[in-house]
């Protein structure tokens, strides 16, 4: 494998990437949101190094270093109006202890009918410690009749990240 040379000297040997999705719908909100799996199609998720492990919603870093996430929200709802429909990114510091938010998604249901959104958000951000590293996601409605979806044969709610610097 060869690595990645940077103009500053420093190299990347071990490119690591992992996806995770939501594997059944749910309604309404979850604090965290619970039902992850590892993507398991040809050519993603498990077939990767992986980045994360998992347990009750909260993801775990194996490796320190700088990460790049991208995730999306897919969600809908038939007859409903409801502003800020949101899906939140949290990092902790200390071990689950706090939680900050680093970005969100959101979108909006108006009218009658059948609506659907897929909100995505990607940011980068540096995990120092994998002992007291975690992130967790959780989803805001404000509305009742609103749909998470989920698959456990294709991405529609998940999200990919990738360790792209070490620290």
């Amino acid at each position: 494998i060869m690595a990645i040379e940077f103009g500053n000297g420093t190299s990347l040997t071990n490119v690591l990437c992992d996806m995770w999705r939501v594997h059944s719908n749910f309604s309404g909100n979850a604090n965290p949101v619970i039902n992850w799996e590892r993507a398991d199609n040809t050519g993603t998720g498990q077939n990767y190094s992986n980045v994360l492990t998992e347990s009750s919603g909260i993801f775990s870093f194996t490796t320190t270093g700088w990460y790049l996430l991208s995730f999306s929200h897919y969600f809908y709802a038939q007859n409903t109006h409801a502003d800020w429909n949101e899906m939140f990114m949290q990092l902790s510091v200390n071990g689950g202890t706090g939680w900050d938010t680093l970005t969100h998604t959101q979108g909006w249901m108006q009218g009658s009918g059948y609506h659907y959104q897929t909100p995505t958000r990607t940011i980068n951000f540096a995990v120092n410690n994998t002992s007291d590293y975690k992130m967790k996601f959780y989803v805001i409605f404000p509305a009742t009749g609103i749909i998470t979806t989920g698959s456990s044969n294709r991405q529609h709610t998940g999200f990919c990240i990738s360790k792209i610097a070490d620290l």
